[in-house]
């Protein structure tokens, strides 16, 4: 468990964002992934907490080094889609992706077979247009989670596959959570930057 520098909650490690100290203690580095060494200080994945802890100075104080929240929000925002394309290589590595509507559509299909689909991500690109209501509405009456994606940040993801698709689902519980939590971030701090 870990606290917020910007609304002081307390919550698990893995759900809050990791910010450390450049060397020297010139700025901040946001560490998405909770790697890098140095003094670090978390916060969690809402600019709202970021500007807080610019304006307290909480973020210097913690991490004894002077930056720009303005800056961080924009680095946030760029190491996040990073991320998202890291694990997007990964999970289709791995055998954990489907793309395009008929192959979501059959890992949500719980008529057919019993599925669990707990721990499932489903990710729409762009506005997704071209998606029937019939997938949006089995999404929701499994008990996938369901995101949405920047088309460019979708089409960087896609750049390794034959074609692209305008939604995916991750089957892995790891690198669902893992992608649901660099989404929200460059959701979050892409409108900040």
């Amino acid at each position: 468990m870990r606290s917020c520098v910007g609304c002081r909650l307390v919550r698990p490690k893995a759900q809050l964002l990791r910010v450390v100290a450049k060397p020297q203690g010139r700025g901040w580095r946001a560490d998405v992934r909770g790697r890098l060494s140095g003094r670090g200080a978390y916060l969690c994945l809402r600019k709202t907490c970021l500007e807080k802890a610019g304006s307290r100075r909480a973020l210097e104080r913690s991490l004894r080094a002077k930056g720009r929240s303005e800056s961080l929000a924009a680095e946030i925002a760029r190491e996040c889609g990073e991320r998202v394309e890291q694990i997007f290589a990964q999970a289709k590595d791995a055998g954990a992706l489907r793309s395009g509507k008929d192959a979501v559509r059959t890992c949500l299909d719980t008529s057919s077979e019993p599925r669990q689909t707990e721990g499932t991500l489903v990710v729409f690109v762009g506005d997704a247009q071209g998606c029937d209501g019939d997938l949006r509405e089995r999404v929701e009456e499994s008990s996938a989670v369901e995101l949405e994606l920047g088309e460019d940040l979708g089409a960087r993801c896609f750049a390794r596959c034959e074609e692209a698709e305008e939604v995916f689902a991750v089957l892995d519980l790891r690198y669902a959570e893992a992608m649901e939590f660099a989404l929200r971030g460059v959701t979050e701090f892409s409108e900040a930057a």
